[in-house]
């Protein structure tokens, strides 16, 4: 996969995803209960997806309420080498982009993607609650919020190596933390 595209992607979409924070209602933030992400995903998508990239960004409404959007690129078919942006946004998706995956020597578009199993969102809310819990215990911050999170995949190892990476700040706003976590959940690494 071309660096150059992914990252022109990931940016063109963290921008879109700020756009859509500004201007947001008050939505529920989609990292305070994360059981229904996957049902999100499911009824636009179906099942069978692939994902190189998957993200979360929460900001604050006018109102001071937590609003949340929802990015990812995705795939129903890894091997036609196509793949689509799409954000979700106050309950309604926007596709971003559509995306041409280039592969070089063996390699296959599934080595670089993850399918909705892998992606293991059902542990999301306990890695989110263990990256609060632990940034209290840590740095004694109360109420920590979660500024985004996001998966991690790299360009040229095995999608195994993966990681989700949660990003916290005082809810106030201050230094921002970065706790790393396996696939499977396991913590890894704070870093500031």
């Amino acid at each position: 996969m071309k660096q150059k595209s992914r990252i022109f992607n990931t940016l063109f979409t963290f921008v879109a995803s700020l756009f859509l924070l500004s201007a947001c209602g008050d939505s529920a933030a989609l990292t305070e209960n994360t059981q229904d992400i996957e049902k999100i995903i499911t009824d636009k998508f179906g099942q069978d997806l692939h994902f190189t990239e998957f993200r979360i960004s929460n900001g604050k409404g006018p109102r001071g309420k937590v609003v949340s959007s929802m990015g990812m690129t995705l795939t129903t078919d890894p091997s036609s080498l196509e793949a689509e942006s799409w954000n979700y946004s106050d309950g309604n998706w926007e596709q971003i982009s559509e995306v041409t995956l280039e592969m070089s020597g063996d390699a296959k578009p599934e080595d670089f993607m993850l399918s909705l199993d892998e992606l293991a969102l059902p542990k999301l809310q306990e890695m989110i609650n263990h990256a609060k819990t632990h940034l209290t215990k840590e740095k004694n911050i109360e109420n920590p919020f979660v500024t985004s999170l996001s998966i991690s995949t790299p360009n040229r190892a095995p999608k195994n190596e993966s990681q989700f990476l949660i990003f916290l700040q005082p809810e106030n706003g201050g230094t921002s933390f970065n706790l790393s976590y396996t696939l499977e959940g396991e913590f890894k690494e704070m870093d500031y």
